[in-house]
């Protein structure tokens, strides 16, 4: 349905503005002002899946911001999946669509 897809693609949007205010807190582009909790945005928009990276080890920065980006996109792919599940179920039988 395109009720799901308008919603995967404003949550990428989110996703990516999230994504961008991370570095935007910690170097202070753009008049932000530097900020150690930046990215608290991002796990927000990347739950349910960022609440394991707090029972991993420390991994560093960049992976991370891998795992945070692969939970993002995970949420997208439910998105447009529960989408087609509604559609098919949606859709009246012996219509051909």
């Amino acid at each position: 349905m395109i009720v799901f897809r308008v919603l995967a693609v404003l949550y990428a949007l989110l996703c990516l503005i999230a994504l961008l205010f991370v570095p935007a807190s910690i170097y202070g582009w753009f008049g932000v002002a530097q900020d150690p909790l930046g990215g608290v945005f991002a796990i927000l928009l990347a739950l349910p899946w960022s609440a394991a990276l707090g029972h991993l080890p420390t991994l560093g920065t960049a992976a991370t911001m891998v795992l945070l980006i692969a939970a993002m996109a995970l949420n997208i792919l439910i998105l447009l999946g529960l989408g087609r599940l509604v559609a098919r179920w949606w859709r009246p039988a012996g219509s051909g669509l």
